[in-house]
Parts: structure tokens; C-alpha cells; sequence
């Protein structure tokens, strides 16, 4: 019979009645392999949309007492143009912080102006509330645990909008990617694991010979006769057939 991995993949299922010569209806369990990814995109897309509207508006309208964003630029820009961190531009920062705005700048030809830095803080702000979501369906496997995460680190990293440019934006996308990583790792670690205990356990197979008593045969189908006699021959007493021929045993 077809599992489900060849139903999420895809594949028609004319094709699999044809191949297996037999109906194959979609079980219940098919229908959540296929339908629980579908509905986790949807619901971290359109949360994603509402997070960037909202955070479009907090960015580009809120202006703090405080504000270091031309500081900001001026580091940015400075280094995109002259290169020589340390030496000839100043920056109380990494330097990966430098070389990841010279990729958004000169790479990527992002502006770095008020509005472009303000835009590079809204996807960085969204993406992180994104993938933290994802981090919460690794370790829950429910869609609205997920949401609700995704919801919730929004509203948590509200802070970005103070400061434009600063690299804390850059920090939290950055700590929940590696926490989705960790998480990747560890369940492929486990899958791993539960395969080699399947395939280095032996299959036991017990079964009644009426001419040589109690037998075991292993998955190799080599027959052996069963070491643990006193607790084979316990066995026809426990369910009430001592007794009997071992012709009469399956009536």
C-alpha cells in the first residue's frame, strides 16, 4: 500500500491504484501529512503580512528622545565607502556587523538612508518573530502554539523601532536562527538514532511446532530452538491449554 510520504509528495493516486491494482482511499493520517504544512505556511504568512504592516508604522512614525540612527549611518556608510574598520573607520561593533551592511548596501543596492535602514529593520523584526514561531512548531508540533510564539515575539521585540540600524535587530534574528538549528539537528539526531535501534534489533518471532515443542525463529529465518524452556513450557498452562494434543491447540 502507498504511504503517506508519496500522498504529500504529490503523486496521483490513479496512478498508485493502477501501480498497487487495488483502491487506496486517503486515510485520516495522510490527510494531516498533507494538509498540517499547508496550514503552518498559511497562518505564519499572513501573520508575517499583518507584522509588517504593523511594524511599518511603528518604524517609520515613531520618533524616540533619543536617536543614534545617523550615528548609525554614518558607521555604515563609512565603512561601505572606505573600508578599514578600525583603522580608518571607527565602530564600536564586529566587524560582522559591518561586513553584513556592506552586503545589504553594496550588494544587495539597498540605500542606506533613513528610509532604507527603517525598511531593513522591518524585515529583520518580521523574519525574527517568523522564525521563532517556526522554533515553537519544532519543539510543540502544534500549529497554534506556533502562531501564538510568532505573535508574541513580535510584540516583544517592539524595541527595534527605537533604534534603526543598531545591531540588536541583527542579534535577535540571529539567536532565533540558531535556536531553529539546534532544533533541526536534534531531530534528525533522534531520527537517526530510532532507525539504527530497528535495524541492529533482531525480530522474534514465536510459534508452536507440533514435533519439536516450543520454537523461536529470528527475522533472518533461521529456527532455533528456544533456550528459555521453563518459560516456553509456562505458556500452554497460563492460557489454558495444558493439556491438549497440539492438533486440538487452535480449536
Amino acid at each position: 500500500m502507498p504511504t503517506a510520504a508519496w500522498v504529500a509528495l504529490g503523486v496521483n493516486r490513479e496512478l498508485l491504484d493502477g501501480a498497487f491494482g487495488d483502491s487506496t482511499p486517503i486515510t485520516m493520517r495522510e490527510r494531516r501529512v498533507i494538509y498540517k504544512p499547508l496550514l503552518l505556511f498559511l497562518g505564519i504568512a499572513l501573520l508575517a503580512m499583518v507584522s509588517v504592516y504593523r511594524a511599518f508604522f511603528h518604524v517609520f512614525t515613531h520618533a524616540p528622545q533619543y536617536d543614534d540612527t545617523g550615528f548609525m549611518l554614518s558607521l555604515i556608510q563609512g565603512f561601505n565607502e572606505h573600508g578599514g574598520l578600525y583603522r580608518e573607520t571607527f565602530s564600536r561593533y564586529g566587524p560582522f556587523f559591518s561586513e553584513f551592511y556592506f552586503v545589504i548596501g553594496k550588494l544587495l543596492r539597498v540605500p542606506i538612508t533613513q528610509d532604507g535602514i527603517r525598511w531593513v529593520v522591518v524585515i529583520l523584526w518580521t523574519l525574527s518573530s517568523v522564525v521563532g514561531g517556526l522554533v515553537a512548531y519544532r519543539l510543540a508540533n502544534k500549529i497554534w502554539i506556533a502562531l501564538l510564539t510568532q505573535a508574541f515575539s513580535f510584540h516583544e521585540l517592539y524595541t527595534l523601532e527605537y533604534e534603526p540600524g543598531h545591531p540588536i535587530s541583527l542579534v535577535a534574528l540571529l539567536l532565533v536562527a540558531l535556536a531553529l538549528a539546534l532544533c533541526i539537528a536534534r531531530s534528525r539526531h533522534l531520527a537517526q538514532g530510532r532507525r539504527t535501534s530497528r535495524s541492529t534489533v533482531p525480530k522474534v518471532k514465536c510459534a508452536l511446532d507440533p514435533k519439536r515443542g516450543w520454537m523461536y525463529q529470528t527475522a533472518s529465518g533461521t529456527a532455533m530452538r528456544s533456550q528459555c524452556s521453563s518459560c516456553c513450557a509456562a505458556i500452554p498452562g497460563r492460557f489454558g491449554l495444558a493439556g491438549r494434543s497440539p492438533s486440538r491447540l487452535g480449536e
